[in-house]
Parts: structure tokens; sequence; C-alpha cells
């Protein structure tokens, strides 16, 4: 089956879009304003992206799985992996896997910071991998279900039953930058007054 895939520039990030239908269906956003598409009759794809700011290619190979469209890039045992917003367990995810569901919790919640409670009320779909080199991003822009899955020790999928998957590489290199660049796309919000922290 083939995958279509479109790229773009926004601000200091480049936007991927992979799809298994031509035209990819409708995506409303910014992001879209030029790219470019191509096809292979292939159910595994691999391509490059030259990030912004970042002489680093990201390698992604692209597969079908069941339902799932997924996107493996490779990990050296040297990368940490942080983010996903409120998630239970260590801060660095690796090896653990991940779901991006909203669903209340109702039991207990044991376990204390080793908690595997997965999912929770709240979805945060971005990470950010760092080594002694510099660090990167992604933010999956995808509203359907998604699993991450950093147990691999060279290298994490993430993946979702959807018509097209689309995130975003955010090059860093360094642990603000990508944050910086992660804002830029998702807002920010301005200093709150004083007085809201305690300052009457």
């Amino acid at each position: 089956m083939p995958f279509h895939i479109q790229t773009s520039r926004l601000l200091d990030s480049t936007f991927i879009r992979i799809g298994l239908q031509s035209p990819l269906p409708e995506y409303r956003s910014l992001a879209v304003m030029h790219h470019g598409e191509h096809g292979k009759d292939k159910s595994t794809k691999e391509f490059s992206v030259d990030s912004v700011l970042s002489v680093v290619k990201h390698k992604f190979t692209l597969s079908t799985r069941d339902e799932f469209l997924v996107a493996r890039h490779h990990l050296t045992p040297g990368d940490h992996v942080y983010g996903l917003g409120e998630k239970t367990g260590w801060l660095d995810k690796r090896p653990r896997r991940y779901t991006m569901r909203n669903a209340d919790v109702w039991m207990e919640h044991p376990g204390g910071i080793g908690n595997t409670t997965d999912p929770l009320y709240a979805s945060f779909p971005v990470f950010i991998v760092h080594n002694a080199k510099g660090s990167y991003g992604v933010f999956v822009d995808n509203p359907e279900f998604t699993e991450f899955d950093f147990t691999a020790a060279d290298a994490y999928e993430f993946a979702a039953p959807a018509d097209a998957l689309n995130f975003y590489i955010l090059p860093g290199p360094t642990l603000p930058d990508v944050l910086r660049q992660y804002t830029g796309l998702t807002g920010r919000m301005t200093l709150p007054a004083l007085w809201t922290l305690g300052y009457h």
C-alpha cells in the first residue's frame, strides 16, 4: 500500500503528514501552506527530514500494523526521553509504552512514583529526546487514540489508527530551544499578575 507524505516548514519546526490516500484528507492547519508530496508502493517507507535548525537528519520508518499508521525512529543507549505531560512513572519515559486516550481513573491511585496507571485524563502528545550532543522534540498533532512505545533498546514508535498521522519535528538543539519551538506552535500564556502568586 502506498504512503503519501507532505512536509512543510512552520516557524522553527518541520511539519510532517503521512497517510494512505492521495490526496491526503484535508487538514486545517497553518502548517500545510507549501509542501512536497511523495508516494511509493511499499508497505514500509523510510524518509529523512532535514531539521530547520539542526544538521541532524531524522530518519523515520513508516509502516502499517493492523489499523495503525506507525512512525519509527532510532534511539541510542545514551538517549533519554522526557515529556508526555501528566503521565505517571519516572521522568525518563524509557522503557515503557504510553497511551493517549483520555480516561477517568476510578480506583485508588497506588504505587507512588513508579505507578503504571495509564491512560489518565489528559493527553500531551509531545516528548523530547535528549543526549550529551543535544535535544530534539516530537509533537504528534493527532486527536485520535495514539500509542507511544519506548520499550525497544534502539528505537521508539508512535502510532494511531487514522487515515493520516500528523507530527512536528522540533529540532532544538537545546532543551530551552525545543520548549520555545513547541510553545511557538501551541501558544504561550502571558505572565500572571503578581497577586495571583500570593504577592498581596
